[in-house]
């Protein structure tokens, strides 16, 4: 999915619902400015590639998303996964934990959810 798709299929997901106005309205909210062919060209092909749907309103269409974000980020993530890190999760973790924007507040928060993922409690 390109940055333009992303950011109409971000949208979506933060209206719920919406016409090509709503959408550009929330895209330009967001701080990304597209004229509203390009959102409707956009959800077009989304829709095509089986990420959108629509209805009909009167003579409008009213887009939403087919995809919720989590299963697109959990689909983003395998991928990734897969493809850079032969499918190792502590790959993809120690290349996260090398990054010089984890701070020692995501360090404490990794630990709890590593915490809960094994079934302790961890405060």
């Amino acid at each position: 999915m390109s940055e333009l798709q992303l950011a109409v299929v971000r949208a979506l997901w933060e209206l719920g619902e919406g016409t090509v106005s709503d959408l550009l309205a929330q895209v330009v909210r967001n701080g990304r400015e597209l004229a509203s062919t390009t959102v409707a060209t956009v959800l077009r092909r989304l829709e095509k590639d089986g990420w959108v749907e629509h209805r009909e309103r009167g003579r409008q269409f009213v887009y939403r998303a087919r995809v919720s974000r989590e299963q697109a980020t959990g689909g983003v993530l395998d991928r990734v996964t897969r493809a850079f890190f032969g499918g190792s999760i502590p790959a993809l973790v120690s290349r996260l934990l090398e990054s010089d924007q984890v701070s020692s507040e995501d360090l404490a928060l990794m630990r709890a959810l590593i915490a809960r993922k094994e079934g302790r409690n961890e405060s």
